[in-house]
C-alpha cells in the first residue's frame, strides 16, 4: 500500500483500539514491502502537505475528543493535511504512552 493509504490505516488502527501504549511498536503495517510501526508511518506522512481524505480527518477528530487533546483538534482543523494529521497523531500517541508510563510507575 502507499504511504498515504498506510497513514489512513494507521489512524483507523489507533481509533479501533488495536494500538496499545504498552506495546507502541505493534502493530506493524506493510508499506512498499516494509513492515512499519505507526510512528514510522506518521514520520513519513509529515512530509506530505496534501489534503487528508475526509474519512481520515473524521477518524482523527474522533480520536481527539478529550479536553486534554483540544489543541490537536484545533491544529488539525486549521490544516487538514497529512503533515498536520501525522504531527497531531504522533503527539496523541506520545501523550497516551506518557499516561501509560505514569500509571505504571504509580502501581
Amino acid at each position: 500500500m502507499s504511504e498515504q493509504e498506510a497513514f489512513g490505516w494507521a489512524v483507523r488502527v489507533v481509533r479501533l483500539g488495536d494500538w496499545r501504549p504498552a506495546i507502541p511498536e505493534q502493530p506493524k503495517l506493510e508499506v512498499a514491502d516494509q513492515l512499519l510501526m505507526i510512528h514510522d508511518i506518521c514520520e513519513r506522512a509529515q512530509n506530505r502537505n496534501v489534503p487528508l481524505p475526509q474519512a481520515v480527518a473524521d477518524d482523527l477528530f474522533a480520536l481527539f475528543h478529550r479536553a486534554s487533546d483540544a489543541d490537536l483538534h484545533v491544529d488539525l482543523k486549521k490544516r487538514e493535511t497529512y503533515a498536520t494529521g501525522a504531527k497531531c497523531l504522533l503527539e496523541f500517541l506520545g501523550r497516551r504512552e506518557a499516561e501509560y508510563r505514569d500509571h505504571e510507575e504509580r502501581r
